[in-house]
């Protein structure tokens, strides 16, 4: 089994899926982070509209909102007790704060595989409860966007097992679908969350299982852009190769020292 860590653009994971190689996809829980604490800052808006101004603008304030999206377990007293006083504004903010702190909770390292999944599609359920109710009513269309895309994510998930005609299905149908999910208008901050999770729910648990990241391969990206940029109008493309080669080096080969280009070939090859 070849575990692949890799950008969450679903091109590459397709070209994974796609070129038969037995992989299992791992996607950094970073950008996961990162996407759902935008997603959910846009609902609370939504539920800071119901509320008086004074609580909208304590809910929506900086402090509250770096608050709201650390692990519980590393809050002190005094930031806790800041906390539950905007829990208590309303079960929907509640609730949206039980559910993300779910999230974070399932990247325990004492969980097993099928705890953690159990513990994200817990997560996926109250905000599926939340976006049902209350201040998310309107878009009632949500819920049958996520039901309807649940077997087209199972075939992404079981690619791999999938039958030749579910595959054939699988690829003719995939376009329109992924056209669909694009169109963000028509979801509800809550649902791109619960999309979000339940598409890479698969990657989220190896990720949670085998620890793999993606940050070696951004650390060479931010240090070959590095030195595109220091680099313009370099003329030999041999050289440039070379001197990335040498950063990469550098880095990660911290006893290779090199003093002229032909030591340089020499090293390299």
């Amino acid at each position: 089994m070849l575990y692949v860590t890799c950008d969450m653009n679903a091109c590459f994971a397709r070209a994974f899926k796609e070129s038969g190689l037995n992989v299992t996809i791992t996607h950094d829980k970073f950008h996961v982070f990162k996407n759902m604490s935008e997603h959910c800052s846009n609902a609370l808006k939504i539920v800071a509209k119901h509320l008086s101004s004074e609580h909208s603008k304590h809910l929506l304030s900086k402090e509250i909102q770096t608050l709201f999206f650390t692990k519980s377990i590393n809050l002190k007293d005094k930031e806790k007790t800041k906390l539950n006083e905007v829990l208590n504004y309303s079960d929907e903010i509640k609730n949206i704060y039980c559910a993300v702190q779910g999230v974070y909770d399932s990247f325990d390292s004492s969980m097993t595989s099928d705890e953690i999944a159990a513990k994200l599609k817990g997560s996926i359920s109250i905000f599926a409860k939340v976006n049902s109710q209350g201040s998310f009513v309107h878009y009632e269309e949500d819920m049958d966007i996520l039901y309807h895309y649940n077997y087209r994510l199972y075939q992404a998930y079981n690619y791999t097992k999938l039958s030749p005609e579910e595959r054939m299905d699988y690829i003719t149908n995939r376009e329109c679908h992924e056209c669909a999910f694009q169109k963000s208008m028509k979801n509800s901050p809550l649902t791109k969350i619960m999309l979000l999770l339940h598409k890479h729910l698969d990657s989220l648990v190896t990720f949670a299982s085998t620890k793999l990241t993606s940050s070696p391969i951004e650390g060479f990206n931010n240090g070959f852009k590095e030195c595109k940029h220091s680099k313009f109008g370099i003329k030999d493309i041999f050289r440039f190769e070379l001197r990335l080669k040498l950063r990469s080096m550098a880095t990660y080969l911290s006893n290779v020292k090199v003093t002229t280009l032909q030591k340089c070939k020499t090293t390299l090859n």
